[in-house]
């Protein structure tokens, strides 16, 4: 055999060898990879994000039982209390007759105490800036005759708290002002509609002089927030009115509860 051919048999043998080492350590790394990613724990999953649980509506019940009193008189809309004070009464409102109800009584016969009441077309729903709620000044205490007692710094003080019940909800006030006030009508006196007019109403309660007056002036009014003006006659002083002022603080109406 020639020394050519003998020298071309052993350089293929060597690549052959060489090939096969290297398709070797090929299949060995591909092997060890294989092993990792075997030993490497899987990804935990993404997951799913939790759906938020539906509110389930709470219908507000009012304590008031309104069906009973409807089928005493359909005009009745509202319930006003004052804790502490015996002023707990129906509100009626009669549509195209302001008066109404200043000399009539729940069953609409004629003669005093007569009833609380609001003027025709004021929301039923407290909405406005001020709703203003009239009734006598009874002798006996009754009706509004408890409001002169908020002449009274210490009564006056302890007897803040308002609560008017609907059916739909209840509005709760804080007392924040008591004074003697001109014998003007307050709704053609003031449009409430215009800011300037709120403004001059709530700085003439808030600044009387008059005797009995009592403002703590611990209470902020901001010119969105909705004001209660209960009005009554004044004892002695037939051209001039007492009037209590509170502030609304809360509703409570439908709630909601986590499903």
């Amino acid at each position: 055999m020639k020394k050519s051919t003998a020298f071309l048999i052993v350089l293929l043998l060597l690549l052959a060898a060489g090939g096969l080492i290297l398709t070797g350590r090929m299949l060995d790394a591909r092997v060890a990879q294989q092993a990792q990613q075997a030993e490497e724990p899987a990804p935990e999953p993404t997951p799913e994000p939790t759906a938020e649980p539906t509110p389930t509506p709470i219908p507000y019940v009012s304590p008031i039982e309104f069906d009973a009193l409807w089928a005493v008189n359909d005009d009745i809309y509202a319930w006003l209390e004052i804790p502490g004070t015996g002023v707990s009464y129906p509100v009626l409102q009669r549509a195209g007759d302001d008066e109404y109800y200043l000399n009539r009584n729940l069953d609409e016969s004629e003669g005093l105490p007569g009833c609380v009441f609001s003027f025709g077309g004021v929301p039923k729903d407290f909405s406005r800036f001020n709703t203003i709620l009239y009734a006598h000044n009874m002798a006996d205490g009754s009706m509004f005759g408890a409001l002169r007692n908020y002449a009274d710094y210490d009564y006056f003080m302890s007897h803040r708290d308002v609560v008017v019940y609907t059916p739909a909800a209840e509005y709760h006030y804080t007392i924040f002002a008591s004074t003697v006030f001109p014998d003007v009508l307050l709704d053609a006196a003031y449009d409430e509609t215009v800011m300037q007019d709120r403004v001059d109403y709530l700085q003439t309660v808030i600044n009387s002089t008059a005797p009995g007056t009592v403002v703590p002036g611990d209470t902020e009014i901001a010119l969105e927030d909705h004001i209660l003006t209960l009005s009554t006659c004044v004892d002695d002083a037939p051209e001039n009115r007492r009037l209590v002022l509170g502030l609304l603080t809360q509703v409570i109406d439908e709630g909601t509860e986590t499903a």
